[in-house]
């Protein structure tokens, strides 16, 4: 359970520093203040809903596609998380290309090397008592 609780966590934060950077980077990628996090909580959901299901579709009718499974997931939940009012707002073609790409990227990243920092702190933490 600690280990369920600890991977939401980590998919929320890089959901949350995918969606606050490609809001800096891009000026169509627009990302309100008062919606943040029912942006990022409907973001994280909704990509942890349809990665697998598009993950099984590309395998099953089109295993070339594969690859891209993560970037269409996060397509399609920036898609919904924008139909909330008050929170994502991406205006034209574009923005959505290198949104989608962008916050794919980082959130990637973020994902990746997330556990590497909290797993490092958590062993600083343990060492220090030890220490003093």
């Amino acid at each position: 359970m600690i280990r369920f609780l600890i991977r939401v966590a980590i998919f929320i934060v890089s959901s949350a520093l995918g969606l606050l950077a490609t809001s800096w980077i891009l000026d169509g990628f627009n990302l309100q203040v008062s919606g943040f996090v029912v942006a990022v909580v409907v973001f994280t959901i909704v990509q942890s809903i349809i990665a697998p299901f598009v993950a099984t579709m590309a395998k099953r009718y089109a295993s070339a596609f594969l690859g891209g499974v993560g970037l269409l997931a996060t397509a399609l939940a920036l898609f919904v998380a924008q139909l909330f009012p008050g929170g994502l707002n991406i205006s034209g073609t574009s923005m959505w290309v290198l949104g989608a790409m962008l916050v794919w990227l980082i959130s990637a990243v973020a994902t990746f090397l997330l556990p590497f920092w909290w797993l490092r702190n958590r062993r600083q933490e343990r060492r220090a008592p030890a220490a003093a």
